[in-house]
């Protein structure tokens, strides 16, 4: 009987803990300049995987890389203004004409997101420019970029 509940317990002890590492871990970047920046703020705030990109010098891609460092992320999810075909953080755009530039920094970023990249914008990539930015930064990182 002993023998049989030791063996229950260890099976429920590795159910649970298969359970909460299959949880999804996300990361939210939020960019200071974004249009609902209040409201977001307020719903992330208190969250461990939560930054804010601001009007630092240092540019946006880079603050992003640094704060993912010892990091592991399922997705990775930036609240950002955009317009088609460029993503406009505080202190730089990221055009398909600029996006390399960057690569460095962008590349990094692979190393800590497992899933996707989704851009809070449902029309950054609806154009010509908009799918040719897409392209640049999936091959760049590696990683699929979505939007909402």
């Amino acid at each position: 009987m002993k023998k049989t509940i030791l063996i229950v317990c260890i099976i429920m002890t590795a159910i649970f803990s298969s359970s909460a590492q299959s949880k999804s871990k996300n990361f939210t970047i939020l960019d200071f300049n974004f249009q609902n920046f209040k409201e977001i703020n307020s719903q992330f705030k208190d969250e461990t995987n939560f930054y804010i990109v601001g009007d630092s010098k240092v540019l946006a891609p880079v603050q992003i890389s640094s704060v993912l460092t010892n990091k592991q992320v399922d997705e990775l999810h930036i609240y950002v203004p955009c317009k088609p075909g460029s993503i406009v953080f505080s202190n730089i755009a990221l055009t398909p004409d600029n996006v390399e530039e960057y690569a460095f920094y962008l590349s990094q970023w692979a190393a800590h997101v497992t899933g996707k990249v989704v851009i809070q914008d449902s029309e950054v990539f609806t154009t010509q420019r908009g799918l040719e930015l897409k392209i640049k930064l999936e091959k760049i990182t590696g990683l699929n970029f979505t939007t909402l």
